[in-house]
């Protein structure tokens, strides 16, 4: 258990620590005092933005249970100060190798101009599985003086912490509940390469799925991507329809070589050329000439091309770009582009040119200039346009960045010329504020009112940190009725059995003693009981866990699983 500390006052919240379980938000009121439960449910880890004055994340000793039929509500948090993450102090049981700073919340407010006051506008959410990674989001809204539940995401990783499937829930407020909106299934090969995406959304008036749009890729041994095709889906076949699709070839050094770009033509029943592109590449692989060609009758036809010249450092230089001239069968200049750096490899200037075809010679446009502090942080950026009339360079926009102590930006800048004025005004301007641990916990962007002259306010950000102890599981319960048979067992066959009270989409994982996530799959339970046959001979003997969590509400199940 983690206790923490409000920048309010002495007051403390306490919230219990789980792996990859969540919580909704259940608030309570007792005597003068409202409290905040949290019941494990999808949404853990991340719900410390609700920091009032007294608040608690699990049950504290000596209060009462927070009753089963309390429903999910968010408390209002105008009384609340940004988490102070110095503040969190933890239980000697925790591992403190594994604890890292996390986001768990956002809250975003929006300046009233007719009442001069701030006035809130949306909240995130965010929770972490058991290797730290991101895996949930909650969306709130304000709405009718009170905070209302708007989108829930949530996404499954494989063991290489790659994204395998994720969905998002729209809040009813008609009947109060979660309703599917949209999904992804990604599949990967051993490498993690995506071979299949597909996207689906649901249907309201038919109560399930629609196909959406889906990619599909081929690779070579190098994890180069070979094709992509892009597919839609069509209802009246209720099919899988191509759209376009992309052949790529490399080089030995596995520098791209070719792009080719195609339609699929529903009359021809068959791929048909659109354009290509053809690369040639120095000996780092970086390009030095793009060709880009579009298919006109059964032939490739030169559209425009590109020229790169580096320095011994592999930035890039000088970019020429050329148009084809198909009357005079030869490339013409057309714009060009002229790079210098520091010795940190910073970029310092950018010329931007165009061709003049009638004296045969480059013209300046417009160029950028940067000034660094430290060895690579931006402290400024002008952009300015060449006046051809007087021959000179005209100021258009500068960008200016300031930095704390620890480098962490603190202020940015933008403003625009004014050339009647002969002055800078101001566009926008954003500053940052920073804990003890570099993590940024505030935001004030503001807009520039040219009849005042003076910066406004606009919108402003607060974010909430906390502490999470990665890879470690310290609860088991058993919400979905799951069983498992044999346990211990020696990881063939393990019939799992779940009790559901309706249909759902449901993600079982199995972890490691560590909390470390081993392996992960996603299955569609039908309501009642429902048997899976899991195979985990390929993993060491010892003590695991796995957990079945239902998506839609959050309920989940962890359960003591043996390897012989």
């Amino acid at each position: 258990m983690y206790t923490l500390t409000t920048t309010e006052g002495s007051d403390t919240c306490f919230y219990e620590k789980g792996v990859d379980i969540n919580m909704f938000i259940y608030v309570v009121q007792f005597g003068e005092n409202r409290h905040i439960f949290a019941k494990n449910k999808l949404m853990k880890n991340y719900t410390l933005l609700l920091l009032c004055l007294t608040v608690v994340f699990g049950a504290r000793a000596g209060q009462p249970p927070v009753p089963s039929s309390y429903v999910p509500y968010h408390e209002q948090i105008n009384q609340c100060g940004p988490l102070n993450p110095a503040s969190v102090r933890h239980n000697q049981s925790n591992n403190s190798r594994n604890l890292v700073w996390k986001l768990l919340a956002e809250r975003e407010d929006n300046w009233n101009n007719v009442n001069s006051a701030w006035d809130y506008y949306d909240s995130i959410q965010f929770g972490y599985n058991g290797n730290g990674v991101n895996d949930t989001l909650l969306e709130l809204e304000y709405t009718a003086g009170s905070w209302a539940n708007y989108e829930r995401v949530y996404y499954n990783y494989n063991n290489s912490n790659q994204i395998t499937y994720g969905i998002a829930y729209v809040w009813n407020s008609s009947n109060s509940s979660w309703t599917n909106d949209e999904d992804v299934t990604i599949t990967r090969d051993a490498n993690d390469n995506a071979l299949q995406e597909t996207y689906r959304y649901w249907i309201s008036w038919i109560n399930n799925w629609r196909n959406y749009y889906q990619y599909v890729s081929t690779f070579d041994a190098n994890n180069n991507e070979l094709t992509q095709i892009e597919q839609t889906w069509d209802t009246v076949a209720n099919a899988w329809g191509n759209n376009t699709k992309y052949i790529y070839t490399y080089d030995a050094n596995n520098a791209p070589l070719t792009s080719i770009n195609q339609t699929w033509s529903t009359s021809l029943v068959n791929w048909v050329n659109t354009s290509q592109d053809l690369y040639t590449n120095n000996v780092s692989g970086k390009h030095t000439v793009d060709i880009n060609q579009t298919w006109v009758g059964s032939v490739w036809e030169n559209n425009y091309k590109y020229l790169y010249t580096y320095d011994a450092n592999n930035n890039v230089t000088e970019s020429i770009t050329q148009v084809w001239d198909s009357a005079n069968v030869v490339w013409v200049n057309s714009g060009k582009y002229d790079y210098t750096y520091d010795a940190n490899q910073n970029e310092l200037t950018e010329i931007s040119y165009y061709w003049d075809n009638t004296n045969t010679v480059w013209v300046n446009d417009y160029q950028y200039t940067w000034t660094y502090v430290d060895v690579n942080k931006r402290a400024t950026e002008l952009e300015q346009s060449w006046d051809n009339t007087n021959m000179v360079w005209v100021n258009y926009y500068k960008y200016a960045y300031s930095y704390d102590a620890n480098f962490n930006e603190i202020g940015y800048q933008d403003n625009n010329w004014n050339t009647t004025a002969n002055a800078w005004y101001g566009n926008t301007n954003d500053t940052y504020t920073f804990d003890a641990n570099n993590n940024r916990i505030y935001e004030l962007d503001q807009s520039f009112n040219t009849t005042n002259l003076t910066f406004e306010n606009n919108r402003q950000y607060f974010y909430y940190y906390g502490q999470l102890n990665v890879n470690a599981i310290n609860e088991v319960k058993n919400e979905l009725n799951v069983s498992l048979y044999p346990n211990p067992s020696s990881g063939k066959n393990i019939s799992l059995t779940a009790a559901m009270e309706q249909a759902a989409n449901v993600r079982v994982g199995l972890y490691d003693a560590q909390g470390k996530l081993v392996t992960t799959e996603m299955h569609q339970f039908v309501a009642g009981t429902n048997t899976l046959q899991l195979n985990y001979n390929n993993i060491s003997a010892g003590n695991y866990y796995i957990q079945v969590l239902e998506y839609a509400t959050g309920k989940s199940s962890i359960l003591n699983f043996v390897k012989q």
